[in-house]
């Protein structure tokens, strides 16, 4: 005796043959569409809104070390020039001197409103711009930055005391020699500097290989 025929299973949605279906293949990519490549999409975007962002901070520190060298250099040639103009008076009428004084405590504040801020304003802006860095390593370039600059500030003081000091002649060989150690180390402070601010930029460059190697390269 034959048993009664039996109805076959319908295949569910996950079966091979559903999943043929154009309309089932249509709506796949419609989610696809509507849901994978937006996510995929932002992910690229905010990739690329994070390395623009590296490269920006990078040009900052780059523009801000270079602006404080050059100020630093300015305050400088200001006391070189005047002992140069000087050199063969016996002394320098006290308006002179008074109006040098002047114009180096200008240089003085514009130095030092921009020198100090700059580089204690990296891990808050990094940290705006979700920017990933190694904290400790940024901390101790920065602090050794800053000594540099206190380093180079204690130099130029010395030429400073003696420009506007009343008792000294602009002829007096003293000043001459300071003028000439105090540029020999400000210059070596200022290379030391310089290779401070080039490990700013490696901890903040994008983490591109080819880019990690430049700036490796000596």
């Amino acid at each position: 005796m034959s048993s009664p025929p039996q109805d076959s299973p319908k295949p569910g949605f996950f079966h091979i043959e559903t999943l043929k279906h154009p309309i089932v293949v249509l709506l796949i990519g419609s989610i696809m569409s509507a849901v994978v490549v937006p996510w995929l999409s932002a992910r690229i975007n905010d990739r690329r809104l994070i390395a623009e962002a590296r490269l920006q901070q990078c040009r900052s520190i780059l523009a801000n070390g270079t602006e404080t060298d050059r100020r630093l250099n300015t305050l400088l040639v200001t006391m070189e020039m005047w002992v140069k103009d000087n050199a063969s008076l016996t002394a320098i009428p006290e308006p002179d001197r008074a109006h040098m004084r002047s114009e180096l405590a200008q240089l003085y504040r514009e130095f030092d409103a921009q020198v100090w801020w700059w580089v204690s304003r990296l891990p808050i802006e990094s940290k705006l711009l979700r920017i990933d860095y190694d904290a400790q390593q940024l901390s101790a370039v920065t602090q050794r930055y800053q000594a540099n600059v206190i380093a180079a500030m204690r130099e130029i003081d010395k030429l400073w005391n003696l420009c506007v000091r009343k008792s000294m002649k602009p002829s007096d060989p003293i000043l001459h020699q300071t003028a000439a150690a105090v540029r020999t180390e400000v210059g070596r402070l200022q290379n030391e500097r310089q290779q401070l601010v080039g490990q700013m930029v490696y901890l903040f460059a994008p983490r591109e290989p080819t880019l990690q190697r430049l700036l490796t390269q000596p």
